[in-house]
C-alpha cells in the first residue's frame, strides 16, 4: 500500500557557505548528493522517507563511505507536502544560520550523516566468560568447542545446538534443553541468557507489550518471519522498529533492532534494486533469481530478514527447501528427521541430542532406558554411527573401554 504523502518526507541538502536548497534524488558515482530543484514537477524523483523504511539509513551509509568531503554538505528532513512553502523560508533563514532563532529552526531539521556510521564490531574476549556459571548449569567449555558453540558465541550468537540445562533454584531442581547466547548489560557486565525449549511460539502474548497481528503469526508460524517491521515503545516515550523471527529450535519470538541489519548491495553475484533493497529493509520477503552459490551453482530463492539469525535467510520452494533444511540442519548440529532415506524416531533423535558431548554406550542405553547389552548396543548405538549421525571419539580401536560416542558436524 502506498504511504499517504503526509507520512512521507525528503531530504534537503545545501553545501558549505550557500543558502541553495535542493532536494536529494540519490547519489553521484564520487559519493556526491544527486539532486533536483524543489519543484513539483520534479516529485516523482525525489527520495522519499517513512518512518518504517530504511532509505534514510542506506543512504547515510553509502554516503559515509563514498564521499570524500562529507562535511561540506549539510542536510535537512522535511514533510514532503510542505516542501515548496519550506523552501522559500528556509533560503532566507540560511542567509545568517548562526543567528540564534535561525540555528534554532534549522537543528530541528538537521540530519547528522555521522549518526549513520556503521558501529566497530567487536567480538567477545574470551578471559569475560564466568564458566564457574556454565559448570553450575551443566555446561563445560569442552561442550562448546565440540559442538562449534563457542565461536559462535563469541560472535553475539546463539549455540547452534541445544544443551540439556540443570540446576537447583530455590531448591528445586530444573532440567530443559536450551541454546545459549552472551549479552552485555548496560554497566558492561557480560551476562549468559539461556534461550529454554518451548512448545509452540507464544503467539497470544504482548511481546515487550505490544500484540502481534494474525497476519504477524500466521507468517511467524508457516515462514518463521513477522514479515513487516514492527514498532516497539522501548521506554521514555521512545519506540524502535524492529523485526520478529521464532527461533526454529527453541521456538523463542526474537526480536531485533533495524539498525542491527545492513541490507548489501550486491546478494550472491546480483546487484540488488533500490526497490529490492527497500522491501527486504522493511522486513518482507524478495524473490531474486540468478544467484550463486559457494560452488557457483545458479538458484533463485525468496530472501528475507531473519531476527534470530540476525541476517538475510534464504527460503526456497518446498521440494528444494526440504533438502535444504535437512542440509542445514545436520550441518549446525540439529537432529533431521530423516536421512538417506531413513526416518528417525524421536528416541533416536533424541539419543543424538544427547551426544552433543561425547558418551559412553552406558549412559546412552541408560537415557534410553534399556539394559546394557550388546543387542541394544548395535540397535540404538551402532545404527546411528552407520548412519552417519553419530561417530566414535576413538575410531581406531572401536572395542576401547573408554569408548565414546558423540554427535557427527558436518562442516
Amino acid at each position: 500500500m502506498e504511504n499517504n504523502l503526509n507520512d512521507q518526507e525528503v531530504l534537503l541538502v545545501v553545501e558549505k557557505d550557500s543558502n541553495e536548497l535542493k532536494v536529494v534524488t540519490g547519489l553521484n558515482d564520487d559519493g556526491t548528493p544527486k539532486t533536483v530543484k524543489p519543484e513539483a514537477k520534479n516529485e516523482p524523483d525525489f527520495l522519499k522517507v517513512d518512518k518504517h523504511g530504511g532509505v534514510l539509513e542506506n543512504f547515510f551509509e553509502n554516503f559515509m563511505r563514498q564521499a570524500k568531503e562529507p562535511t561540506h554538505f549539510h542536510f535537512f528532513k522535511v514533510p514532503l507536502d510542505k516542501i515548496e512553502n519550506m523552501v522559500v523560508g528556509w533560503q532566507e533563514l540560511l542567509k545568517n544560520p548562526e543567528t540564534p532563532t535561525n540555528k534554532q529552526m534549522l537543528d530541528e531539521q538537521l540530519v547528522l550523516p555521522e549518526n549513520f556510521a556503521p558501529k566497530q564490531y567487536q567480538s567477545i574476549d574470551e578471559s569475560r566468560i564466568n564458566w564457574e556459571q556454565l559448570e553450575s548449569i551443566g555446561v563445560t567449555r569442552e561442550q562448546l568447542v565440540n559442538t562449534h558453540s563457542l565461536d559462535k558465541m563469541l560472535n553475539w550468537q546463539k549455540s547452534p545446538v541445544l544443551f540439556l540445562i540443570q540446576g537447583d533454584i530455590n531448591g528445586v531442581h530444573i532440567q530443559t534443553d536450551a541454546r545459549l547466547s552472551f549479552r552485555e548489560k548496560a554497566e558492561g557486565e557480560l551476562n549468559l541468557r539461556v534461550h529454554s525449549v518451548r512448545q509452540q511460539p507464544e503467539l497470544d502474548q504482548p511481546l515487550y507489550g505490544t500484540h502481534l497481528t494474525e497476519e504477524d503469526k500466521k507468517n511467524l508460524l508457516e515462514k518463521g518471519n513477522a514479515g513487516r517491521l514492527i514498532e516497539f515503545n522501548v521506554g521514555n516515550d521512545k519506540t524502535i522498529n524492529a523485526y520478529v523471527s521464532a527461533d526454529k529450535l527453541t521456538n523463542e519470538l526474537v526480536v531485533l533492532n533495524t539498525d542491527k541489519i545492513k541490507i548489501p548491495d550486491e546478494l550472491k553475484g546480483v546487484k540488488l534494486p533500490e526497490l529490492q533493497k527497500q522491501e527486504l529493509h522493511e522486513g518482507k520477503g524478495v524473490y531474486i533469481e540468478n544467484m550463486f552459490s559457494k560452488n557457483l551453482k545458479p538458484f533463485n530463492a525468496t530472501v528475507q530478514v531473519n531476527a534470530d539469525k540476525r541476517g538475510l535467510e534464504f527460503q526456497f520452494p518446498d521440494t528444494q527447501k526440504q533438502i535444504q533444511n535437512q542440509n542445514e540442519k545436520i550441518k549446525q548440529g540439529e537432529t533431521p528427521n530423516t536421512f538417506r532415506q531413513v526416518k528417525l524416531s524421536n528416541k533416536q533423535k533424541d539419543i543424538v541430542n544427547y551426544c552433543n558431548v561425547p558418551r559412553s554406550s552406558k549412559e546412552i542405553l541408560e537415557r534410553v532406558g534399556v539394559s546394557y547389552h550388546s543387542k541394544n548396543i548395535e540397535r540404538y548405538i551402532n545404527a546411528l554411527v552407520d548412519l552417519g549421525y553419530l561417530e566414535m571419539t576413538n575410531p581406531e580401536n572401536p572395542n576401547a573401554s573408554n569408548q565414546k560416542y558423540r554427535k557427527k558436524i558436518r562442516k
